[in-house]
Parts: C-alpha cells; structure tokens; sequence
C-alpha cells in the first residue's frame, strides 16, 4: 500500500496514542478543503478500510477501565457502524469519538519509520 498524507500522519501519531475519528475525518478534511461532507465521510471510510486492511491499525472504542478494546468483527461490519454513526448526526461531537484507531505493531514499525518533516 502506497501511504498517502493522511496515512503516514495517523501510522506517525499512533506511535504515542490511538487516533478518535474526528481526528481522522479532520486529516481528510485538510486535505481535500473543497470537497463536501458525503466525500469526506466516504474518504474517511477508505482510509481506515485501507489501514485495517492492510494490518496497520485496529478499529475500535475507547473503555474507561480496559483503555483500547479493539472491535472482533470484520472491518466491513465496523465501517458500516461507523458510517452509521456519522449519517445519524450532522453534528461532529457526536460521533469524533465513536470510533478510535490504535496502530498494530505493523503500523507502529511504519509509523516509527516515518520522518515527521515528510508530514504536511
């Protein structure tokens, strides 16, 4: 997998915490400021496909106790939820942290690798 901007910034970040979803959507968003919020949604969707994909990250939610709990579904079912969650809301404090992203120890290899004057 080629790893655009918004990929090498999640896999670089998630070295030190787990990426939320509005932080994901706000990388998108950065990078494709003329486009509307059903592109953006879609966007967003691809990349954590993409990642989850390709053994990079873990999609799942944030416990108080427990800290990371990666959901044990395939990722079509996780994206469904998640797609679900930002169509039900127009409003993004109700679904930014529906979802969170932690880095596999693929994506942390990679993300180590990245050399954070690349990043835009």
């Amino acid at each position: 997998m080629k790893l655009g901007n918004v990929e090498k910034t999640i896999l670089f970040d998630g070295v030190e915490d787990w990426n939320y979803l509005g932080a994901v959507q706000a990388l998108v968003r950065s990078e494709n400021r003329s486009a509307d919020e059903t592109t953006w949604r879609r966007i967003t969707l691809e990349v954590i496909r993409r990642l989850a994909e390709d053994g990079l990250v873990k999609v799942g939610e944030i416990h108080r106790e427990e800290g990371f709990v990666p959901w044990e579904e395939p990722i079509s079912e996780s994206l469904k939820k998640i797609e679900n969650a930002m169509v039900a809301s127009d409003d993004w404090i109700d679904w930014s942290s529906f979802a969170w992203l932690a880095n596999t120890d693929k994506g942390n290899e990679i993300g180590n690798s990245i050399d954070p004057a690349e990043l835009d």
